[in-house]
């Protein structure tokens, strides 16, 4: 259920969702896009620095909201740039969240062919769920077999120029928190969410 909404600037809202039944910490999911990877959108210049640079503030905030109340992050959105250059550039920028992974690479080991498909032909992979060591992606969409192209993709009933992006996310367990729906026998818990990208 949820708990809180938040906004960061006009970049991101955070939403913090909790179980109903209990035995589950809490999860934050963000959801992001900067007004630098709208002008990228535009094919403005815009450098990998300046659109990683518009998240680091999203990033700081985020991780003061998830921390509160001891929330598990998950941070979707539509960064403007591959997730390596993101995670690395995120990390060499802060402390807060030093362990980002890509949801879709956790589980298949590679990137998504494109998340995003252009009307130039030009796809992209740029939207992603981050997650850090407190999740673990068990599953994931967010992917196509081939490379449409965007007429292509709309005419299919794609809502979207973006490829919805979703994952199942396994909680890892902290010494001594134990899930109250098994009566404290299992230190494990478990917290499923599906997110898609602004």
């Amino acid at each position: 259920q949820l708990r809180s909404r938040r906004s960061v600037g006009s970049a991101a809202v955070v939403v913090e969702l909790a179980s109903r039944t209990g035995g589950c910490p809490p999860i934050a999911v963000c959801s992001s896009k900067s007004a630098a990877v709208y002008v990228r959108d535009w094919a403005e210049a815009v450098s990998d620095e300046e659109v990683v640079g518009s998240m680091q503030d999203v990033q700081t905030a985020f991780a003061e909201i998830a921390n509160e109340s001891g929330a598990k992050p998950i941070w979707s959105g539509d960064f403007g740039c591959d997730s390596e250059t993101l995670i690395d550039r995120l990390a060499a920028g802060t402390e807060t969240f030093t362990s980002w992974q890509s949801a879709f690479t956790s589980v298949t080991g590679e990137e998504p062919k494109a998340t995003v498909l252009k009307s130039d032909g030009g796809n992209l992979s740029t939207d992603f769920l981050l997650h850090n060591d407190d999740l673990e992606a068990v599953a994931v969409l967010g992917s196509l077999p081939e490379d449409p192209s965007l007429v292509e993709f709309l005419h299919a009933g794609h809502p979207s120029d973006h490829v919805l992006q979703m994952a199942l996310f396994v909680g890892r367990s902290t010494p001594g928190e134990t899930d109250s729906s098994d009566d404290g026998k299992h230190p494990n818990w478990a917290s499923r969410v599906a997110a898609a990208p602004p």
